[in-house]
């Protein structure tokens, strides 16, 4: 296993194979068959090394064959084994709005509690989901307006008045959706 944004040159697997001839017979080298782009073996000592940035969204695990060949002068000697890395993604993609852009007309004597309308966001990382939260960060002038952090439900919160000249206008609200981490002990 792998995460994501293991460094290139981070060693991450190291492959063992013996051979019971004597001499240079029984030393083994190792290669992938064929080549991986993202990934290098050490041919003297088996280990796995990331060469090429990995990206969970592009590619979830990769099927590497390890070629063993001990070094006997005369008839050389070759096993093949399978080595699978899965890659764990890290939460590293930005939330995005759905369903954009949001405009609502409200009436003047909705009362409170009515829900205006829903916020949607995504987490565009394809790993284990992650919850998400809504905030209203500017616009909501006297708070006239409440953003359920979880569900993303726009309701109304304040006596709403056209004839107040600071709701006359409308309201241009600005919500910050943010990615919620969740830890869990198993």
């Amino acid at each position: 296993m792998s995460l994501q944004d293991t460094p290139v040159g981070t060693s991450v697997f190291m492959v063992n194979a013996t051979d019971p001839d004597q001499g240079t017979g029984g030393s083994v080298l190792f290669s992938f068959q064929p080549p991986s782009p993202f990934f290098s073996i050490d041919g003297a000592r088996g280990i796995v090394t990331v060469t090429r940035r990995l990206d969970y969204e592009t590619t979830i695990a990769y099927q590497l064959t390890v070629n063993a060949t001990d070094q006997d002068k005369l008839r050389p000697l070759s096993s093949l084994a399978n080595l699978a890395i899965t890659i764990t993604d890290v939460q590293d993609m930005d939330p995005i709005f759905t369903n954009l852009p949001y405009s609502t007309n409200v009436e003047e004597e909705a009362p409170l509690g009515f829900e205006v309308r829903k916020i949607r966001a995504i987490d565009q990382d394809l790993g284990r989901p992650r919850g998400i939260g809504y905030t209203i960060v500017s616009g909501n002038t006297n708070s006239v307006f409440a953003l359920d952090y979880i569900s993303g439900s726009l309701t109304v919160n304040g006596r709403l008045d056209r004839e107040n000249p600071l709701y006359s206008a409308g309201f241009i609200l600005t919500v910050r959706v943010c990615i919620e981490f969740r830890y869990f002990k198993g």
